[in-house]
């Protein structure tokens, strides 16, 4: 299992996932919808590993608005806008 996966995996994920979730109301910061919810990391774990748990670089999105997200539909500026 890769670092990512593993990350993933956490218990420590799982809650700042919930916690995060919370703040933003239990639904997508880009389009409101209530289904189909994930976090996404605005800065890549890839890229800034140890920004991996920072409030203000996650973001509360649903599935459609996720793709749209890694399909480059929005900067990752616009999204640290939605998160405050």
């Amino acid at each position: 299992m890769n670092k990512k996966a593993k990350f993933r995996s956490s218990s420590e994920w799982k809650k700042k996932r919930k916690e995060i979730m919370k703040r933003d109301n239990f639904k997508c910061k880009l389009c409101g919808k209530k289904e189909g919810l994930q976090c996404h990391h605005v800065h890549p774990l890839d890229v800034n590993w140890e920004l991996r748990l920072e409030n203000n670089n996650i973001i509360t999105v649903c599935k459609e608005c996720h793709s749209d997200i890694h399909n480059n539909k929005y900067s990752e500026y616009y999204l640290l806008q939605q998160i405050k």
